[in-house]
């Protein structure tokens, strides 16, 4: 969370997959979308003053908030945008240019599809995203790894991306930095 807009607050637009929100959850096998995107505002005091700790809990409080009434209601808003003849408008942006997270670790990993599909070895996943407009991109996604491992993409600008590959909350981690924004 960076670059305080100006009334004063950070904000970090944060997408989760709800299938397991939902009453009745959709299966893992549906395929298409199922994200929800929700902005998270802080005073920028509380951030700045804040320890990793502290906006961490911000963010995981935020995400455990976040409710089927809630999901459900953006899908009726969805809804409704439909013109005559049942078809939707031009595509928009579901978030604005602030900080963008994405947790997609629900229910997703290479040792579920080798069970589901009865192969030897797991699938090959690619992911891109491109066009990263705005302060950059988190992405979570689900690790090979046992436990509570996690394969996490960041996109920032250069600069914030050389302090991030410097500090110590992510360097205990011990994480392998593929790039990263040094020259």
């Amino acid at each position: 969370m960076k670059s305080p807009a100006p009334d004063h607050k950070h904000s970090l637009s944060i997408c989760i997959d709800f299938r397991k929100l939902m009453h009745a959850p959709l299966p893992y096998g549906y395929f298409g979308n199922a994200l929800h995107f929700s902005l998270l505002s802080r005073d920028r005091e509380e951030i700045d003053n804040g320890r990793l700790g502290h906006v961490t809990g911000l963010v995981h409080e935020h995400v455990s908030s976040i409710n089927e009434e809630e999901c459900q209601s953006v899908i009726d808003w969805l809804e409704s945008q439909k013109g005559e003849g049942g078809k939707f408008g031009a595509p928009f942006r579901m978030y604005g240019l602030s900080l963008l997270a994405l947790a997609w670790t629900h229910g997703y990993s290479a040792r579920v599809c080798r069970h589901v599909q009865g192969m030897q070895s797991p699938s090959t996943l690619a992911c891109h995203v491109g066009n990263v407009e705005g302060e950059g991109l988190i992405m979570v996604l689900p690790s090979h790894e046992e436990g509570l491992a996690r394969t996490v993409m960041v996109t920032l600008p250069e600069e914030q991306m050389a302090k991030l590959c410097k500090d110590q909350a992510i360097l205990r981690l011990e994480p392998t930095v593929v790039a990263c924004g040094r020259q």
